[in-house]
C-alpha cells in the first residue's frame, strides 16, 4: 500500500506523486518510558511511622496519643532495621518523638487542670 508524501493519504500506484511505503516503525509498539521506582524494605513501615506521630501529635485524648507515639517509635525503629534509611524513616522516628513529648505535656496539663478544678470544686 502506497501513502501520500504530502498528507499521508493511501494513494494508488498509478497517480503522479511519489508514493512512500510506511513500515511499522515501532510507534504502536508501547513501551514503559516512566520510571521505575523501587521501594526500600520498610518503606512502608516509615510512613506508617509519620502517621502514628502525626496522631500522637494531634489526638486530644490522653493516654491513646502516648500510645500512638510510642507505636510510631517502634515502626520507624523496625523500618530501620530493615534496611529503610531513608529521610522518611528519619522523620517518622522525630515526628513520633515530638508527638510524644507533646502528648505527655498535654497529659500533665489536663491533669493538673482536672485537679485544680476538683480542689476548687471541693472548697465549696
Amino acid at each position: 500500500m502506497s501513502f501520500c508524501n504530502k498528507c499521508g493519504n493511501s494513494c494508488s500506484q498509478s497517480s503522479n506523486q511519489n508514493p512512500v511505503v510506511y513500515q511499522n516503525q515501532g510507534y504502536n509498539n508501547y513501551q514503559n518510558t516512566g520510571y521505575n521506582v523501587q521501594k526500600q524494605p520498610g518503606e512502608g513501615k516509615a510512613v506508617a511511622a509519620i502517621i502514628c506521630g502525626a496522631v500522637a501529635f494531634m489526638m486530644p485524648i490522653p493516654v491513646l496519643d502516648v500510645i500512638a507515639g510510642i507505636i510510631g517509635v517502634i515502626l520507624a525503629i523496625v523500618a530501620g532495621n530493615e534496611g529503610c534509611n531513608s529521610g522518611t524513616r528519619t522523620a517518622g522516628l522525630i515526628i513520633s518523638i515530638v508527638g510524644i513529648l507533646s502528648a505527655l505535656l498535654f497529659n500533665i496539663y489536663v491533669f493538673f487542670i482536672g485537679a485544680g478544678v476538683l480542689s476548687f470544686l471541693s472548697a465549696f
